[in-house]
C-alpha cells in the first residue's frame, strides 16, 4: 500500500463529491477489497480516495496524539533504550480495594496496519501501589485510532490488589506503551471493519 493510517495527505482531484483539490487531511481508515484487489483511503473520516487521487504531505509511521478536547503531554520514553512510552492519567481517581477502574489518558495512537500498541503496568506502580493491569496486557489495534465511538481514546484498566484504597492523581504515570508487530496465518481472510471503541468486538 502507498499510504498508512495517520499519513498526512493532500487531495489532488476534483470530483465534486469530496474535498476541494489542495485539501490537506489525515488518513483515518483504509478499505481493502481483496476480491477486486483495490485499496481506498478515508481522509478526515469523511471521504474515500484511491491512491492516485492523493499525494503524501507527511508520512507519519507511528505515534500518539491528543484526543479532541484534551490538553495532554504526549508520552515519551524514559531513557535512550527504554522500550515503553510512559502513559499518564488525566484525572484524579480513587481505586477501592479489589476493584477495577478505567483510567483515561486523553491519548490516541496511530501506527502501521500490521502493528499494535501493548499497554503494560509500570514496575514502580505495581511494586509501590499494589496495582496491576486487570487485563494483563492492554491491546490497542491500528483500527482503534479515530474509531467513531470514542476517537480511539486509550484507557488503562487498573486493578487494586491491596486491602486499602489507592489514589491516582492527574499526571501520574500509570502504564507504558510499547509498539509491536503482529503476524497473521496463511488462511487469514478477515476483512471486517471496526465500528466502535473498547469492547466493540464482543466478549
Amino acid at each position: 500500500m502507498k499510504f498508512q493510517i495517520g499519513n498526512e495527505v493532500k487531495v489532488i482531484v476534483d470530483d465534486n463529491c469530496g474535498f476541494h483539490p489542495g485539501h490537506i487531511g489525515v488518513i483515518t481508515e483504509i478499505d481493502k477489497d481483496i476480491e477486486d484487489q483495490t485499496v481506498d483511503y478515508k481522509v478526515d473520516d469523511q471521504y474515500y480516495y484511491s491512491e492516485d487521487e492523493l499525494e503524501v504531505v507527511s508520512k507519519r509511521i507511528r505515534g500518539f496524539e491528543a484526543v479532541t478536547g484534551f490538553d495532554v503531554k504526549l508520552p515519551v520514553r524514559g531513557t535512550r533504550f527504554s522500550a515503553g512510552h510512559d502513559i499518564a492519567s488525566i484525572k484524579n481517581i480513587v481505586i477501592a480495594p479489589g476493584t477495577i477502574k478505567m483510567i483515561p489518558t486523553g491519548l490516541k495512537a496511530y501506527m502501521k496496519d500490521n502493528e499494535w500498541l501493548g499497554l503494560y503496568i509500570r514496575s514502580s506502580v505495581a511494586k509501590k501501589l499494589g496495582l496491576t493491569m486487570a487485563n494483563n496486557v492492554g491491546i490497542i489495534d491500528a483500527d482503534f485510532y479515530n474509531n467513531p465511538d470514542n476517537e480511539g481514546h486509550i484507557h488503562v484498566m487498573l486493578k487494586n490488589c491491596t486491602d486499602a484504597a489507592v489514589t491516582i492523581s492527574a499526571g501520574d504515570r500509570v502504564a507504558q506503551g510499547i509498539f509491536q508487530q503482529y503476524f497473521t496465518t496463511d488462511n487469514d481472510d478477515v476483512n471486517t471493519k471496526r465500528v466502535g471503541g473498547t469492547g466493540s468486538t464482543g466478549i
